[in-house]
This record gives C-alpha cells, sequence and structure tokens, in this order.
C-alpha cells in the first residue's frame, strides 16, 4: 500500500522524525512560557504535525507502542481542531455583547467572551432601584449598559457612572458594599451572580486571570474618576472662599 515510500531517502524519515519532536517541544515549551494557548489552533495543530511526522518514521523503524502513541495524538488533534472550529462557528456576540466585551476586556477570545456571557443575564431596572447597598454582602455584578447610576457613602453622593462593571470590588470575597448604588434613569445591566461568576472562574484559570484583570482595570478607572471628581467639588467649595 504504501511502496512509493521505498523509494524515498532513509535521510527524509530521519528529518522527518527530528522535525515531529521539535513540533512536540515547542508546542509544550510555547505553552508552558505563555506564549500561545492550549484551546488555541497552533498548539493542536503543531501536535498534529508532531504525531504525523513521527508515525512516519515508523515505516522504516517500526515501534508498536510509538505507532499507537502517534495514531491517537493524531485522532485527539484533529477532533480538537474540528472541536475549536464548532466552538468559533457557534461563539456570535450580539451588539451589546460584543459592546461590553470591547469596553472591559482585553485579548479576549470569542470563546472566552461567549462563557463569560452565558453566565448571566440581561435586565432592565426601574429608576430609583437599588443594585447594591452599603454594609451588605455583594451577591450580584452588573454591567451597566446603558443608563446612569449615583454612588453614595453615608447618604453622601460621591461619584455617579454612566457604563462599567458595578460591585466588582467586593463580589469575589463576598465582603460588605463600601457604598450605595442607586439607579438615576431607567438602566440597562448585564448582571452574574457570585456563585456563577465563581464556578466560572474556578473551572478555567485563563478565564480567573481575564476577570481579575478586567476588575482590576474598573477599579482603577473609578478610581482615577472619583479623584476628579473629588478634585471638581474641592475646587467649587475653595472659589468663593477666595472671593
Amino acid at each position: 500500500m504504501f511502496y512509493f515510500l521505498e523509494s524515498i531517502p532513509a535521510e527524509f524519515f530521519e528529518y522527518c522524525g527530528h522535525f515531529g519532536v521539535a513540533c512536540y517541544l515547542i508546542s509544550y515549551a510555547a505553552l508552558q512560557f505563555g506564549l500561545i494557548k492550549g484551546r488555541g489552533y497552533l498548539y493542536t495543530a503543531l501536535n498534529l504535525a508532531g504525531a504525523t511526522c513521527v508515525l512516519i518514521t515508523t515505516y522504516v523503524a517500526f515501534n508498536l507502542s510509538l505507532l499507537l502513541t502517534s495514531l491517537f495524538w493524531i485522532v485527539a488533534s484533529l477532533y480538537g481542531l474540528g472541536r475549536i472550529y464548532f466552538l468559533h462557528r457557534s461563539s456570535s456576540l450580539s451588539s451589546r455583547e460584543q459592546s461590553l466585551v470591547d469596553y472591559a476586556f482585553l485579548g479576549i477570545s470569542r470563546t472566552a467572551a461567549r462563557q463569560f456571557m452565558d453566565s448571566g443575564d440581561w435586565g432592565l431596572v426601574e429608576k430609583g432601584k437599588i443594585l447594591i447597598l452599603e454594609n451588605q454582602p455583594v451577591e450580584t455584578v452588573y454591567f451597566l449598559y446603558k443608563g446612569q447610576v449615583s454612588i453614595s457613602k453615608n447618604e453622601n453622593k460621591i461619584n455617579s457612572i454612566s457604563k462599567g462593571f458595578i460591585g466588582e470590588i467586593n463580589i469575589l470575597s463576598a465582603g460588605a458594599a463600601s457604598a450605595t448604588v442607586q439607579c438615576t434613569v431607567s438602566c440597562e445591566v448585564f448582571q452574574i451572580k457570585r456563585k456563577h461568576l465563581l464556578k466560572l472562574i474556578k473551572s478555567d484559570e485563563e478565564m480567573s486571570l481575564i476577570i481579575n484583570n478586567a476588575f482590576g482595570r474598573s477599579i482603577a478607572r473609578k478610581l482615577l474618576d472619583t479623584n476628579a471628581q473629588m478634585e471638581k467639588i474641592a475646587k467649587t467649595i475653595k472659589e468663593p472662599i477666595e472671593r
């Protein structure tokens, strides 16, 4: 069946084996150094190429264990490539979901974004509704898509936001809220319960890193905005005194 292989120089099989081993080593090293993702096309394709090349070498140096291992590796890699393809095909995002992802996340794959969105749901919140109450446990994290909310502490307004995460500071630790968040107009929000968020984080180390980075950027953005608001208030108080 493979008589055409007899006309191929022996050096070809030797180099083919070297290339196969190189594919294995490069894919594993790149994965460990964080250069590629285990769920991506490149990692799976490198493993497929490596297994195929090693399988070819068994024609001139037969080894049953190596043959079976390579065949299994090829089948698993082909399945993995197909799985990645269909996951990408089924990971479409709506316009508002894409808007949330673009605003909150950096470098997130479409598959991971779809996984995050499937863990929560969208909702409309009426004007005056309190989303988070000061000194009470935070059980839901929100993403404000449309509308505006006021942030107050000890009944004194300290800030307001029109887009971004709400409740991300305390949601992971189940700590008490440091401020009250109330809708000043009707709002459209995306919400995730704490138990669903923790399940998502524990199931995937990469997703955990993505979410923690997104929350960290959100907190930093709020601190900068609050400082700007406080400076503006201080300036308005200072001007009448100077006059």
